[in-house]
């Protein structure tokens, strides 16, 4: 019975059978069981919840089939400390897709998931800058292009930080927000500029990511360090690249306490 469960596991390996799964469960939980849930918390930019909200609006699902989570989730799994035995927190997937994603490389690992917006039985209503789970349980917290929507980023990093174990990895990704993504917006839609200059003023690189971790007197190692490789490039060009228009930054970190 343990081969066939592995076996079936191993079939989410493909990205195709990922999406069978997820858009039938995304279909069964959010259009036949309508149970969609949200939480209202404090420390969120505004309209964080009701942009990412319109997410279910469409279909297909952009979740299912955006690449950057896969690049993070591709980078966790290239750390030896982690295996089918570790447990997993993941912030903020809003689907299921990250957690699929998850299933596909650590078969049998307990993952547990986090969001202010559920519809799915794998995610806990929770706020990500008060993580109802004990210090030290965690063997990995994923921060998938979530911590843009906080407005009070040093709190949710210190949480993620207090529910990971001793050599824990912290792995967080987001976009980068250099000056031709605001030069571009300022042209074509100048209502979406001035939230992209305030964004300039949040964690927007790996340095800026450490200087929190200083800040907290979190002694860590770096394991990987993606810093945007492709800012200051048009965005014409990224998406030749990488099929989106911005640049990602990703870190991986091992947490020693």
């Amino acid at each position: 019975m343990r081969h066939v469960k592995l076996f079936l596991y191993s079939l989410l390996s493909s990205v195709y059978i990922r999406l069978i799964v997820g858009y039938f469960r995304w279909f069964y939980y959010f259009k036949i069981l309508n149970r969609l849930k949200t939480k209202k918390i404090k420390n969120i930019i505004e309209n964080g919840l009701s942009h990412n909200l319109t997410a279910f609006d469409k279909f297909p699902l952009d979740d299912f089939v955006i690449r950057r989570t896969t690049w993070l989730i591709n980078s966790i799994s290239s750390i030896e400390l982690l295996n089918n035995n570790s447990k997993f927190l993941v912030i903020g997937p809003r689907t299921e897709s990250d957690i699929l994603k998850l299933k596909a490389n650590f078969n049998t690992a307990k993952i547990e998931a986090i969001d202010i917006i559920s519809y799915s039985p794998w995610i806990k209503l929770q706020d990500m800058h008060s993580i109802q789970f004990e210090d030290n349980y965690f063997d990995c917290v994923m921060s998938a292009w979530v911590i843009p929507y906080s407005d009070n980023q040093k709190l949710a990093i210190k949480e993620m930080i207090r529910v990971l174990k001793n050599g824990g990895i912290f792995a967080i990704g987001f976009e980068h927000i250099d000056k031709v993504i605001i030069d571009e917006y300022e042209n074509n839609d100048p209502r979406l500029a001035n939230p992209l200059k305030n964004m300039l003023t949040d964690i927007n690189s790996v340095k800026d990511v450490e200087e929190i971790l200083l800040d907290l007197n979190v002694n860590y190692e770096t394991l990987i360090s993606v810093d945007a490789p492709l800012k200051n490039i048009g965005s014409a060009e990224k998406i030749k690249l990488t099929g989106s228009k911005a640049t990602q930054v990703i870190y991986l970190a091992k947490i020693i306490k």
